[in-house]
């Protein structure tokens, strides 16, 4: 499980284009959720050393794709976690909670924007032949 996970997070950092160092280690049993990233025990002074945590009993009948597209979430969470970070310092409160919830929306919104470019990028022909570009935004 650990070895499917593992190159699931590869291929989707390849497709985006991140070096995070991602380190992988199984939730305790009684965690409900398929996966939890932090800050590896380095990561304040290694920005790019993160810690994803697993639970191989949720995440055991995925198919690739299945965990491929949970990679993209994670890494997401962990481009955007500096923000979430910063606004949730300290405080233990019902914003903190709102925020939280506001911050996993936007992680999802930003999914289903990248997810197709991502899963384009993982193809085999498509490095050789194409140059993903998305349509829209400022230079058009």
């Amino acid at each position: 499980m650990k070895e499917r996970i593992e190159r699931a997070f590869r291929q989707v950092q390849l497709a985006l284009g991140t070096r995070f160092d991602l380190t992988f280690d199984e939730v305790p049993p009684e965690s409900t959720s398929h996966f939890e990233t932090s800050r590896s025990k380095r990561g304040h002074t290694d920005p790019l050393a993160w810690r994803i945590g697993y639970h191989p009993h949720l995440n055991h009948s995925k198919a690739d794709p299945e965990l491929r597209a949970d990679a993209l979430h994670e890494l997401l969470h962990v481009l955007t976690f500096d923000v979430y970070d910063k606004a949730t310092y300290r405080r233990h409160d019902k914003a903190s909670e709102e925020i939280r919830l506001a911050w996993e929306a936007s992680t999802y919104a930003i999914e289903r924007a990248v997810a197709p470019f991502v899963e384009y990028a993982l193809l085999p022909w498509w490095g050789r032949i194409f140059t993903p570009r998305p349509q829209g935004g400022l230079s058009s």
